[in-house]
């Protein structure tokens, strides 16, 4: 994979809250966009560095999800647009990569649609690469267990183990395609330490893997079938 660009944050960067959504770094998410004010956000955007903020809205939002001061959660994820289609009736499809987390330093909810001052957060990687073959090896070993070997996405996943990604950018987008629990995804966006971001990534997965066992258990489809000799 590429490099991502660095994004200038030297400006205000308009602000999309959403209720169940958390984007990482790198990762991709399609948006259909309806609402005039976003339209107008995104016409704006692609006027400009294409800049988009996906922020989490918490759970108080209630009641005020269509307002400019619904409570958010002040870690983002600055995505730029990559490919947009605008519809006959002004509505807009549009493709969005992550690029970086960012912390909400001031807040502009005057305009039709909110936009932040950003501040960049950059994680740190493990500090030895002894460390870092470790995290690698186990956060491999625990996507490869047998809960996970009929999904299609983890031999996807398993390869990018063998990329030259940095840790913390595999991490993330296993955590975007893996984890189910937008809190628990909103916290592995905010923690910055590569080691603990995997080590909270590893103990999630294998909750996850229990409760699909669990299920499958419950259906009758678990363990799998093995081959007499």
């Amino acid at each position: 994979m590429s490099e991502l660009p660095t994004p200038y944050l030297d400006g205000p960067v308009p602000l999309f809250p959403l209720p169940n959504v958390v984007l990482f770094p790198r990762a991709v998410l399609p948006l259909h966009i309806f609402e005039p004010r976003y339209r107008a956000m995104v016409g704006d955007a692609l006027a400009g560095q294409r800049l988009i903020a996906i922020a989490l809205l918490l759970p108080e939002h209630e009641g005020l999800q269509h307002t400019n001061t619904a409570p958010i959660s002040p870690v983002t994820c600055v995505g730029r647009i990559l490919n947009h289609e605008q519809l006959e009736d002004g509505k807009y499809n549009i493709i969005l990569q992550g690029l970086c987390r960012a912390r909400i330093r001031q807040e502009h909810t005057d305009g039709a649609y909110r936009e932040a001052m950003m501040e960049q957060m950059i994680s740190r990687e493990p500090e030895t690469d002894s460390i870092h073959r470790a995290m690698r090896e186990h956060l491999n070993s625990t996507i490869s267990g047998a809960a996970f070997q009929d999904i299609t996405v983890t031999e996807k996943l398993k390869a990018l183990l063998t990329t030259h990604l940095p840790l913390g950018a595999v991490a993330d987008l296993v955590a975007y395609a893996m984890v189910q629990d937008v809190e628990v995804k909103q916290s592995l966006l905010e923690q910055l330490d590569v080691v603990e971001r995997v080590e909270q990534l590893v103990a999630e997965i294998e909750t996850l893997g229990r409760l699909i066992e669990l299920t499958r258990k419950a259906r009758g489809q678990w363990p799998p079938p093995t081959t007499q000799n």
